[in-house]
């Protein structure tokens, strides 16, 4: 950590954006990569905002703004959702590894 910030390197920001309700309905559902070890979470929308489910406890999201999310609690990752498109599908970054992930139930336009 001294090294990076020695050489300049900044935290990345807090996600505090607001987001209006209509557009975090968008995103709710089940959502699955490629393969038989693929990525698999829920997105849920509660009083608080977004959260993604990926086992018993759900991880708040907060937002960058109306497309980029971050969990609030470790582990830190890093959602994306397309601006269009159906299936609805995200890029998933967690460290250094990008994952795209398409829902496969939930909400539908």
């Amino acid at each position: 950590m001294a090294l990076l910030k020695a050489a300049g390197a900044q935290p990345l920001p807090e996600p505090k954006a607001t987001v209006e309700r209509a557009v975090l309905e968008r995103y709710v559902g089940d959502y699955a990569g490629e393969g038989v070890r693929a990525l698999r979470f829920s997105v849920a929308l509660g009083e608080a905002g977004l959260s993604l489910r990926l086992g018993a406890d759900p991880v708040p999201l907060g937002a960058y703004d109306e497309r980029t999310f971050q969990t609030l609690k470790p582990p830190r990752a890093r959602l994306t959702f397309e601006a269009q498109g159906e299936p609805m599908r995200a890029t998933v970054k967690l460290g250094d590894r990008e994952t795209v992930v398409t829902r496969v139930s939930g909400r539908q336009p």
